[in-house]
C-alpha cells in the first residue's frame, strides 16, 4: 500500500496557488511538454466525466489560461475535469505551440503527447469517452484545430479562438504570413479539406467546431478563422441545410450556427466586434459571467468560455 500511494504521488503532484495538478509522468512525451489537470472537488461523486483539453496562447502558462478563461470554476460547478498541457521555453522561446511543424501535428511531436495526456486522464478518472472536447486560444486554437483534424473520433467537438485551419504552414516563415492573412488564400472549401482528409486512409466522421475571433484582430487576421470554417465546411459536403444567426448581448456579439438536415449544428461561429487579439471574458457573478483580466485576456461583456461550455453541452 505504502509503494502504491508514493507511485501515485510521483504521478500527481498538487500545485495549490493555481489549483491545478501537474501530471509528472503520462507515458510517452515526444513533443517535451508539461501537464496538469484540474480535478472538481466532488470527483468521487461523480460518474461519466466529461474532460476538456485547454492550450494556451502565446507567452501563457497554463496556470494563467486556467485562471482567466475561467474553466475551474465552471469545471466546478457543473462536474467536469480540463486538461491543460504547457508548452516549454524549450520548445519555443515565445511558449507557442508549434501548430506549424509538420513535427507536431502529424500524429507525432505536440500532438501526439497531448493524446498521451488525454489516454493518461481517461485511465485515471472516469471520463465519458463521448464527451471529451478540445479548447485553445491563438497558437493554442490553432493546434486544437489539428487535434480535432488527427483525432476526430477522439473529440466530440472543438473552440478555436483566434486561431485558423490545420496543415497551411509548415514552418515558421509561412506561419507568419498565414498570421498576417498574406499567405495566398486557399479557393475552396474541397481544397482546405484535403489538408485533414489526407491525414486518414478511410472516411471519418469530424467533430463540432466553434469558432469565435475578434474582428479587430490585427495579430491573427480573421481571414484565418473564416478559412477554418471553411475547411470545416469542405470535411461536411452537402450538409449545411441553413444558417442561423443570432445576437448576444449588448456587444452584439453574432452567433452563427451552420444547421445540417438532422437539425444539428455543426459549425458555430462567433463574431465579436471591436476586438482584438484577446480573450473576452466577463467578470462578475452572474450566471453567465466570469474569467479574470490578464495579459491576453480583456473585459468586454461577454464570457466567451461559458457560450463554449454551453455549446459543448456541459452546462445543462
Amino acid at each position: 500500500m505504502k509503494i502504491v500511494i508514493l507511485v501515485l504521488f510521483s504521478l500527481l503532484v498538487q500545485i495549490g496557488h493555481s489549483q491545478l495538478t501537474v501530471i509528472e509522468s503520462f507515458g510517452a512525451n515526444p513533443g517535451n511538454l508539461n501537464a496538469y489537470v484540474y480535478i472538481p472537488r466532488t470527483i468521487d461523486s461523480l460518474k461519466n466525466v466529461s474532460l476538456v483539453v485547454a492550450l494556451h496562447g502565446c507567452s501563457q502558462t497554463a496556470s494563467e489560461i486556467a485562471e482567466e478563461t475561467g474553466w475551474n470554476k465552471l469545471a466546478e460547478k457543473h462536474g467536469f475535469i480540463v486538461l491543460y498541457p504547457e508548452q516549454k521555453v524549450a520548445n519555443n522561446v515565445s511558449r507557442c505551440f508549434n501548430w506549424f511543424s509538420k513535427n507536431d501535428i502529424k500524429f507525432n511531436g505536440e500532438s501526439e503527447s497531448i493524446k498521451n495526456m488525454i489516454d493518461f486522464v481517461v485511465s485515471k478518472y472516469p471520463i465519458n469517452k463521448d464527451a471529451i472536447f478540445s479548447y485553445g486560444l491563438s497558437a493554442g486554437g490553432a493546434l486544437s484545430t489539428s487535434l480535432l483534424a488527427q483525432y476526430p473520433t477522439l473529440f466530440k467537438a472543438g473552440a478555436v479562438l483566434a486561431g485558423g485551419p490545420h496543415g497551411v504552414a509548415t514552418n515558421f516563415s509561412q506561419a507568419y504570413k498565414v498570421m498576417q492573412g498574406k499567405k495566398d488564400a486557399f479557393e475552396t472549401p474541397e481544397e482546405l479539406a484535403r489538408l485533414i482528409t489526407s491525414l486518414h486512409s478511410a472516411e471519418q466522421n469530424y467533430p463540432k467546431l466553434i469558432v469565435l475571433f475578434g474582428t479587430a484582430d490585427q495579430v491573427v487576421d480573421p481571414k484565418n478563422s473564416k478559412e477554418l470554417i471553411m475547411q470545416w465546411l469542405g470535411l461536411h459536403p452537402n450538409q449545411i441545410l441553413k444558417e442561423n444567426k443570432t445576437s448576444i448581448g449588448t456587444e452584439n456579439v453574432s452567433r452563427i450556427a451552420y444547421v445540417n438536415a438532422q437539425s444539428d449544428e455543426f459549425i458555430i461561429e462567433y463574431q465579436i466586434p471591436n476586438l482584438g487579439h484577446y480573450l473576452p471574458v466577463d467578470p462578475g457573478s452572474g450566471e453567465t459571467q466570469g474569467g479574470q483580466i490578464g495579459q491576453f485576456a480583456k473585459a468586454y461583456g461577454f464570457f466567451s468560455t461559458y457560450y463554449i461550455a454551453k455549446d459543448f453541452e456541459l452546462i445543462k
